[in-house]
């Protein structure tokens, strides 16, 4: 939380309903609440925060948070823009193009070469993730 937290505890009725509130929320989440006073010391936290979970490798950092559900086209959608250089609109149109996930993914470079708004340099980064083989299969 970010700001005086005192300010927080003067808008509502009593102390005890700011802090019933926060203590709900934590418990039934399992979430952890730390109050920084603006956002630098914010960006300080959670640069600290994610570099320790990395040294200690308890957990991975998540890059995107997904909600509980999707549709079957915004899963679709999400697969191909995990591809580099790829965002929703380029997502789209590669899924109009080759008809399924399954399909963007086996195409050829000179196939991807011939969808509209997909250049060399692009390509050439879909081609690399796809055919690269996994290092971490190295480190187990």
């Amino acid at each position: 939380v970010e700001g005086d937290f005192t300010n927080a505890v003067k808008y509502v009725r009593t102390p005890q309903v700011f802090w019933g509130a926060l203590s709900k929320v934590m418990a039934d989440h399992n979430i952890s609440v730390v109050f920084t006073p603006n956002e630098a010391h914010t960006a300080m936290f959670l640069y600290a925060l994610a570099k320790k979970l990395q040294e200690e490798e308890r957990r991975k950092i998540a890059v995107k948070h997904k909600p509980k559900t999707y549709t079957l086209r915004q899963r679709q959608l999400l697969a191909v823009q995990s591809l580099p250089r790829i965002g929703p609109e380029r997502a789209e149109e590669l899924l109009r193009r080759f008809g399924s996930v399954r399909r963007v993914f086996q195409a050829s470079k000179r196939e991807l070469l011939s969808v509209k708004g997909l250049g060399e340099k692009t390509v050439q980064a879909i081609v690399e993730v796809l055919d690269t083989k996994y290092s971490g299969l190295e480190q187990q």
